[in-house]
């Protein structure tokens, strides 16, 4: 809402939509396919919902989480931007630098490997590029540089072909 509060429903028979008390000022939300990612405007990180790949980044490698849970991997980091994909999640630090967590088929996470990741791991492939915005799908991601410069990773679809590490498009 306006005032920074979440609501969810359609979860655990939720037929009307539930607020959500846990959470504090929110500042942006991002949905995968089963999980939710907040970021509060402190920059704190939380995730609930159902992470079978990982995409809910929490220590003890939980698989689902019916309340928000902070991921701690992530406090010392200044976040400024969440992406959620399908089944992997992404935060972006004030600086430019990219972590992911969560599903990695295709090559998607752009770590280099096909392994899912159970906490935030840096995408170090990216190097010094400053990345301003993530777009994320099912079977691949686009990393957008401040100078314009758009970097992929996953599945290509036309040719079957897979780039495991950010590639410049």
């Amino acid at each position: 809402t306006d005032q920074g509060r979440v609501y969810v429903w359609g979860n655990h028979g939720d037929k009307s939509p539930r607020f959500v008390a846990t959470l504090g000022d929110v500042k942006e939300l991002a949905v995968g396919s089963h999980h939710v990612m907040v970021l509060d405007t402190s920059g704190k990180v939380f995730t609930f919902g159902r992470g079978e790949e990982g995409q809910l980044g929490l220590k003890d490698g939980a698989k689902t989480a019916d309340a928000p849970t902070a991921v701690d991997a992530l406090k010392n980091l200044e976040i400024v931007h969440i992406i959620a994909g399908s089944d992997n999640s992404f935060a972006l630090t004030a600086e430019g630098k990219v972590y992911v967590w969560g599903g990695g088929s295709f090559g998607k996470n752009g770590l280099g490997v096909w392994a899912p990741q159970n906490v935030p791991v840096q995408v170090t492939a990216l190097g010094d590029h400053k990345i301003r915005r993530i777009g994320a799908g099912m079977t691949s991601t686009l990393f957008l540089t401040e100078k314009g410069e758009v970097f992929w990773s996953g599945a290509n679809l036309r040719d079957g072909s897979h780039i495991m590490s950010p590639k410049l498009w």
